[in-house]
């Protein structure tokens, strides 16, 4: 309440700045009133929907899920008010934390994933779902799900959920992304063994009746136990070593009977890069189609792509500094350029943002590799890649079947 009562006194203190009768207040309430003042209303919106929420769950005397973890069970090291422990695995948006939880033989430390949920209806239903099925291949095992003591600090201010996931003891962590921007290119037997491990996780989220919504290198979790790497890296006799791969990014993942049109996710060209065009969402567009299945399955072709051609697609600005920033891959710069001044003009060149504003032409620039870089690679694999984008498999698994099928 006190917060709610802050952020209106807030806004209606930068309202009053822009009083009609004063001189130049039209003037400057066009130039960066406008936006200085909705910044600030929706703030206190955000805000009077969260006591709102508040009030209502006080009124009907709601139940809390048996799924939510109460702070004496479950506890991060070295949690505040201020913000989250842990951090980013590099080149990933995976978040690792370490934490402890109580057992029958003591309290149980470890290391965990954090998936932020903005609804608790929606967080409850997943951890039915991941607590119900023993974690199948390619899903870490769900402890539940908290509620952290900090908050959304950025726009529109929410208040979240936490989903926890537990990681193995033992193992090395990493993105996929960061797999292939740092390791040498491996045989394409190995690639292809990957490619296989990732869609049969794929398949497993579908047959849970889940559909993703942000399958993309950066949000793909690998894991290796220590002795294993170590061994991987001392010796070449254990090159037929494939990780085990783990989906990430749980934040939009919903059942696919409750899919929305709306997948939720930002403009950001990082992701929009990996998304179905009918699925894409701009400040003038909004998608009218329902989430299905055969839109991870485009999604899981761009990925593909970057497995068999092992490249990332979105690369960092400086090889020494993940945290500087990134940029896409000059194999879709060099593509999307080529299509000339008509679809995307050179004056582009650079520009990450405009380079990947206009979803068909992604879409076109994939298909494109598809056909060359990646048939050029194995002319299987192209065709494979191809029917993903197309949309002419109806699920994962009849992509593993046509993987199954390749010649090497």
């Amino acid at each position: 309440m006190h917060r709610c009562k802050g952020s209106q006194n807030t806004a209606i203190e930068e309202l009053n700045k822009y009083d009609p009768e004063r001189k130049l207040a039209k003037l400057t309430f066009g130039l960066w009133g406008s936006g200085n003042l909705r910044t600030k209303y929706d703030r206190f919106k955000s805000d009077l929907k969260d006591l709102d929420g508040l009030c209502l769950n006080m009124s009907v005397g709601q139940q809390r899920s048996p799924h939510l973890l109460p702070p004496d069970y479950f506890k991060l090291i070295h949690e505040s008010h201020v913000g989250p422990p842990g951090g980013l695995l590099p080149l990933s948006d995976i978040w690792v934390a370490r934490g402890n939880y109580e057992e029958a033989s003591g309290r149980h430390h470890g290391d965990f994933v954090l998936e932020n949920k903005y609804s608790e209806v929606d967080i409850t239903s997943l951890c039915e779902v991941l607590r119900r099925d023993s974690s199948p291949p390619g899903i870490l095992p769900c402890l539940g799900y908290r509620q952290p003591l900090y908050n959304d600090s950025s726009p529109p201010y929410r208040s979240f959920l936490q989903l926890v996931m537990k990681l193995q003891p033992n193992t090395h962590r990493q993105s996929l992304a960061h797999k292939l921007f740092t390791e040498v290119k491996p045989p394409l037997s190995n690639r292809l063994r990957l490619a296989k491990v990732l869609v049969q996780a794929v398949s497993n989220v579908h047959g849970l009746g889940l559909v993703h919504k942000s399958t993309r290198s950066r949000a793909i979790l690998l894991l290796v136990g220590i002795e294993h790497d170590q061994s991987i890296h001392s010796s070449s006799s254990d090159q037929s070593l494939s990780p085990d791969i783990y989906l990430q990014d749980w934040t939009y993942v919903r059942r696919e009977i409750a899919a929305t049109s709306y997948n939720g996710t930002s403009d950001a060209w990082q992701r929009r890069i990996y998304e179905h065009p009918d699925r894409q969402c701009s400040p003038d567009h909004f998608p009218e189609t329902e989430y299905l299945p055969k839109h991870d399955i485009y999604s899981l072709g761009v990925v593909l792509m970057e497995i068999f051609l092992w490249v990332p697609f979105v690369r960092p600005n400086d090889p020494k500094n993940f945290l500087v920033g990134s940029k896409v891959a000059t194999i879709y710069e060099e593509t999307a350029l080529s299509f000339g001044e008509e679809k995307l003009p050179r004056r582009y060149k650079g520009n990450d943002q405009k380079l990947t504003r206009f979803p068909n032409i992604v879409r076109d620039v994939w298909t494109k590799i598809a056909k060359t870089d990646v048939s050029v690679v194995d002319k299987e694999l192209g065709q494979i890649v191809l029917k993903c984008l197309e949309g002419q498999y109806d699920s994962a698994r009849q992509v593993l079947e046509a993987l199954a099928n390749v010649k090497m």
